[in-house]
């Protein structure tokens, strides 16, 4: 704390009794009468000064009465942190000169800022009516005249409609595909919204995630009387599904069509994330009608699907914990909490808690988590804490409680670590979601041994579930692995071995072979001569998992042969050296470095890395309901709704 930066006119004293820092104002003391007392701040031991220590750069000199003050002094004058601090003011000064002389206020550019400002902090407009919300702009700029609300609504519309032509440019203009990822609101048990993002790499090499649509698409035929008032017209209906309990993916079908034509995405969607297995089976479906004939690489002319890893993860849970689990929480919240004593310290643990704090939304879950998780830190901080609290009536939890709340936590703590990774907002490229869902897999798979686990969690329920989805996530995480240079397919081999057994080549062959694959089908020269022979190559290739030559050896043994090269630039790049495992790898850059080197496979990175990994929120990932749900309260139309909720994303992801 020594070389922290000290209040001026402050004194530190230091206490014999206690191993703590007081602080006084010095100005009540009338000893520091030198004027370099203003640059140090004097450090009391028993009421005497001990030491000076200076404020620019921390370092302690003596301080005693009997020493004077020149050695202070002439230590300033050396002082390499006061030379900083000086050069610092006088730059803000001639700063603040320069813009003060420069100044020019601008009305309709503080309009724009104070509308964006409004909309991305989720603020009503009736705040420009507020009287406080006045006074407070009066004062940082009395010549800001006030702004009436329908100015700002005016506003809002302008940068909405300027903000979607400027994305639907960027977007028009981008050479890789696009993603379609649909995400479901239950605004509690009457209504539901349909939220859609639009997520590809751009020509900078940089993901984007957009909310484009956000409109309601379900309403319980019993309550549809009571909102038809909310609806823009009686053609809306049609986009809406009137019975609560038998979702048929009407609304969501006829909402991504709209925005498909709106947003003109016909030539240029290669698939979907989806929350609802109905979605995947109507949706996709019916586009895949009406855009027939559309060049989709990804997955031979059909639109890829992949469930929402956040909500499968959520559904990996019952709807409600086993009692056990529950019993065992509370009993260790009472021990943590009863006592004053206790209650600091379980503060101090959930201080020092490294997870998100859960709130009333939250999911139930994570709560149960959250709180057992603090518990087995607090045991484990504190085994005596009887010693310095006497026991009570409140005892500590017992041993089976305790068995119970580790085995829950090792559970959930990889289901935890996968959500976190795919909610990042920051790492949202696919090859990043594989490391943490075959951790979580290789702990579903370890702990069906682990003794009373059925006191615990529905195991063979959850392996169930996540192997029904890891079906349709592994091949594609898969390959955004084998696209990710610091891996390969080298690192999928030592994986597949581990976790498969004996029938690792069968997986290893299956994803060698889209691979190559896809590398033929994103070439430039795809004729009807080429795709032959793929698939009398592919059709080779699956012989591999059977014992026949490797695929590397296979394809070169082919190029060699014929002479040709299709397979030269992918073989070169699972050839080369991996490589450096760092945190600060950027895997966008690298492709956008080299993708001169490796056009082909540049160019279905692009896709593949793009691949929604979910439908929901970074916000929202451990919540019932998506944070942007409050706005739903909003006494507006549901126009104006879904475009607050679209331009309010906008500008967020513009600032990030």
């Amino acid at each position: 704390m020594l070389g922290d930066e000290i209040a001026p006119n402050h004194i530190i004293h230091f206490d014999d009794h206690a191993d703590s820092l007081r602080t006084t104002d010095s100005s009540k003391h009338g000893r520091f009468k030198s004027k370099v007392w203003k640059e140090f701040t004097p450090i009391l031991s028993a009421g005497k000064v001990q030491s000076a220590q200076c404020k620019h750069c921390g370092k302690q000199l003596s301080g005693k009465t009997s020493g004077g003050t020149s050695h202070l002094s002439r230590h300033l004058k050396i002082c390499t942190g006061r030379s900083v601090t000086n050069a610092r003011c006088q730059q803000g000064s001639s700063l603040q000169h320069t813009l003060s002389k420069n100044w020019n206020f601008d009305r309709e550019e503080s309009i724009e800022e104070l509308t964006r400002a409004i909309i991305a902090n989720s603020c009503a407009f009736s705040i420009t009516s507020n009287e406080k919300f006045r006074k407070f702009l009066a004062g940082i700029n009395p010549t800001f005249s006030l702004v009436p609300q329908a100015t700002v609504e005016e506003r809002f519309l302008s940068i909405f409609s300027k903000e979607k032509l400027k994305l639907k440019e960027e977007i028009s203009l981008t050479h890789g595909g696009v993603f379609l990822s649909l995400g479901n609101w239950e605004h509690g048990l009457e209504q539901n919204f349909l939220c859609l993002r639009l997520q590809y790499i751009d020509d900078n090499w940089k993901i984007n995630r957009k909310i484009i649509r956000c409109v309601c698409s379900n309403i319980g035929e019993y309550f549809l009387d009571y909102y038809l008032c909310l609806l823009p017209d009686w053609d809306s209906l049609k986009n809406i599904d009137t019975e609560l309990f038998h979702y048929h993916a009407k609304a969501a079908k006829c909402v991504v069509k709209e925005a498909i034509d709106d947003w003109s995405l016909k030539h240029k969607i290669l698939g979907l994330a989806y929350m609802c297995a109905s979605d995947k089976t109507r949706v996709t479906m019916d586009l895949e009608e009406n855009l027939s004939g559309q060049n989709y690489l990804v997955a031979k002319g059909k639109l890829l699907t992949i469930p929402c890893m956040i909500h499968a993860l959520h559904e990996l849970f019952d709807w409600e914990l086993h009692d056990f689990i529950l019993q065992t929480g509370v009993t260790c919240f009472r021990y943590m909490t009863f006592s004053p004593v206790r209650k600091k310290k379980y503060e101090e643990i959930l201080s020092k808690l490294c997870l998100s704090r859960p709130s009333f939304g939250s999911k139930r879950w994570y709560l149960t988590f959250y709180l057992l998780k603090a518990a087995l830190q607090f045991l484990k901080a504190f085994p005596n804490i009887e010693k310095e609290d006497p026991p009570s009536y409140i005892g500590p939890p017992s041993p089976q409680q305790l068995e119970a709340a580790e085995n829950f936590c090792k559970i959930v703590e990889p289901i935890y670590d996968a959500i976190k990774v795919v909610s990042d907002p920051h790492c949202m490229t696919f090859n990043s979601y594989f490391h943490a869902l075959w951790s979580l897999r290789t702990t579903l798979q370890e702990s069906s041994t682990v003794a009373n686990i059925d006191h615990v969690l529905d195991l063979k329920n959850m392996q169930t579930q996540f192997d029904k989805n890891w079906r349709e996530w592994y091949l594609w995480l898969s390959i955004a692995v084998v696209l990710d240079p610091r891996y390969k397919i080298r690192f999928l081999e030592l994986r597949f071995t581990q976790g498969f057994g004996h029938d690792a080549s069968i997986y290893i062959s299956e994803v060698r072979g889209k691979v190559y694959e896809l590398f033929i089908q994103y070439s430039f020269h795809v004729n009807e001569q080429s795709v032959d022979m793929l698939n009398e190559i592919i059709r080779d290739l699956h012989l591999d998992a059977y014992g026949c030559e490797s695929l590397y050896d296979m394809s070169q043994s082919y190029n060699a042969q014929e002479g040709h090269d299709e397979f030269k630039e992918l073989n070169e790049y699972l050839g080369a050296e991996l490589c450096t495992q760092n945190e600060d790898f950027d895997i966008l850059k690298w492709w956008k470095d080299n993708a001169s080197m490796y056009p082909t496979l540049a160019r279905l990175a692009r896709d593949v890395l793009a691949i929604p990994g979910c439908a929901v929120s970074s916000d929202s990932a451990f919540l019932e309901l998506d944070e942007r749900a409050s706005i739903l309260y909003r006494k507006v139309s549901l126009e104006v709704i879904e475009a607050l909720i679209c331009t309010q994303d906008w500008i967020r992801s513009s600032q990030e």
